[in-house]
C-alpha cells in the first residue's frame, strides 16, 4: 500500500510553490513596469533635447550620432528637408533599414528633429528591466532556499510526537507526555 505524503512535505511544497508563483507574476509585473518606465524615459530624453535645442534659435545642421546607440540631430528651416511632411511630435520610422523613434519640433521656420534607433532603446530597457528584477531574484531565491528549512525545523516537535506514538503499543492509552518531542 502506497504510503500517504506527510503533512511537512505537503505544506513545504505547496508554500513554495506558492512562492514561486508569487515571484513569478511579480517580477512579470516588475519587468514590464521597468521596461515601459525606461521607454519612457528615452522619449521624455529626446522631446527633452528637442525643446532645449529650439529654444536657442540654432542655425540649420545637422549632429549624427557618435555611435549606433546616440541620438541624431537635424535642425533645418523651411520646408525643403526629408522630415519637412513629417508629423510633429513622437514617431517611429525606418530609415536605411534600421528603426527609429523619432521626436520632431518646430518653433517659427526652424524645426528640431532628434531620433534614436528603436532597437538601442530596446536593448537598454530591456537591460534596465532585468536590472531592476535582480533584488526580487535574489530575495526569492534565498527564500526559496530557507523556507525548507524553516518549515522542516519548525516540525520537528511534530515528528518527535509521531515518533512517541508509533513505538507506542496500541493498549497504551495514557496521554502522551511529549517530554521526549523537543519544543
Amino acid at each position: 500500500m502506497k504510503q500517504p505524503i506527510s503533512l511537512q512535505k505537503r505544506i513545504i511544497t505547496s508554500t513554495l510553490a506558492v512562492v514561486l508563483l508569487t515571484a513569478t507574476i511579480t517580477g512579470v509585473f516588475v519587468f514590464q513596469n521597468s521596461y515601459e518606465e525606461t521607454e519612457e524615459l528615452f522619449d521624455e530624453q529626446l522631446k527633452s533635447v528637442a525643446t532645449a535645442i529650439i529654444a536657442t534659435n540654432p542655425a540649420p545642421q545637422s549632429y549624427p550620432a557618435d555611435d549606433d546607440d546616440g541620438l541624431w540631430i537635424e535642425i533645418f528651416a523651411g520646408d525643403h528637408h526629408p522630415y519637412a511632411s513629417a508629423p510633429m511630435g513622437f514617431y517611429h520610422t525606418h530609415i536605411n533599414g534600421d528603426s527609429f523613434q523619432i521626436y520632431q519640433l518646430k518653433k517659427n521656420n526652424t524645426t528640431v528633429v532628434v531620433r534614436q534607433r528603436t532597437e538601442a532603446q530596446d536593448e537598454l530597457a530591456t537591460m534596465t528591466a532585468l536590472y531592476s528584477l535582480a533584488p526580487l531574484l535574489l530575495v526569492n531565491g534565498v527564500l526559496l532556499l530557507l523556507l525548507p528549512f524553516v518549515l522542516w525545523y519548525s516540525f520537528r516537535s511534530v515528528r518527535g510526537a509521531t515518533r512517541e506514538l508509533a513505538y507506542r503499543a496500541p493498549i497504551f492509552l495514557s496521554p502522551s507526555t511529549l517530554d521526549t518531542c523537543p519544543t
